[in-house]
């Protein structure tokens, strides 16, 4: 589980949030990616080797997390 300070965010109406985000881990998932909510642009999965170059900070929090490079 991953909250605090670091996953705090103003949206650009001025709403302010703390996240709170569960990580879960899955192998051998077969899965479409779909799109359920009007804040959805565009869904995808991606190896952990070749995710996209530009990820928002707080994800980089969640794949640390998950791939132990903090705690």
């Amino acid at each position: 589980m991953l909250s605090g300070q670091a996953l705090y965010y103003q949206y650009p109406n001025g709403d302010e949030v703390y996240n709170i985000i569960a990580v879960y881990a899955a192998e051998g998932a077969s899965v479409t990616a779909e799109e359920h909510d009007e804040e959805s642009l565009e869904t995808a999965y991606f190896p952990l080797d070749r995710l996209p170059e530009k990820i928002d900070p707080r994800a980089v929090l969640v794949l640390d997390c998950f791939t132990g490079k903090h705690g």
